[in-house]
């Protein structure tokens, strides 16, 4: 779908009623609350966010009609995503087809606090990913416990894709099967500790292989 057009999304009359003065800012706090994204259209998030309210003075650049977010219509009509997580999908996907000087791919930094559904944003970021011809991604993590978060993240907004746990893996290439299809494609999901740790035995495979 198009982020930079409307979206219709399946919001009860109640929702519409407490729909009124959703932009407010504290005044002691200077902390600016809102639930809607000013830039993409769509439904609210579930909870409050907030923001400082010199932040929220700056205008994000527009999206324009031509950029597209390859993911299903579905995604944001029914609120599987809300309007302000749809808005960092739609930014990053336009920040990952740009390169640096170096000529490296640019990264994107999503700084959102808890509550604001990281897990949902990256689900939905992998997913437009592999639409647009992407298939293999690696998922980095404080805590291999998390794992069961991604996969119900992935689960929340409809996409099925390959997701395997790399702690399932000995050393050595990774090929199909363990969580992947049958060409290795698919999330590998790792925490930073197993990145970390070492292979003591005489077979060990050095990084570089």
């Amino acid at each position: 779908f198009r982020p930079g057009q409307a979206v219709v999304t399946c919001e009860s009359s109640e929702d519409e009623e407490h729909d009124e003065g959703t932009d407010e800012e504290d005044a002691v706090g200077k902390q600016r609350a809102f639930n809607r994204s000013a830039v993409v259209q769509g439904g609210k998030h579930p909870d409050w966010l907030t923001e400082p309210a010199a932040v929220a003075e700056i205008s994000l650049p527009p999206l324009s009609s031509a950029e597209v977010v390859y993911l299903p219509p579905e995604v944001a009509e029914q609120r599987l995503l809300s309007s302000p997580q749809l808005e960092s999908v739609a930014y990053a996907a336009r920040r990952f087809q740009t390169h640096l000087p170096s000529g490296v791919r640019a990264g994107y930094y999503l700084g959102d606090g808890t509550g604001c559904g990281k897990g949902r944003v990256i689900a939905a970021l992998v997913w437009h990913l592999w639409n647009s011809g992407a298939k293999r991604h690696v998922w980095l993590s404080a805590s291999n416990d998390l794992l069961a978060d991604a996969t119900r993240d992935f689960q929340d907004i409809g996409a099925d894709l390959p997701l395997c746990n790399l702690s399932f893996h000995s050393y050595g290439p990774i090929l199909g099967g363990g969580g992947l299809d049958a060409e290795g494609n698919g999330i590998i999901f790792a925490s930073y500790h197993l990145l970390v740790s070492s292979k003591t035995s005489a077979d060990a495979v050095s990084p570089e292989t």
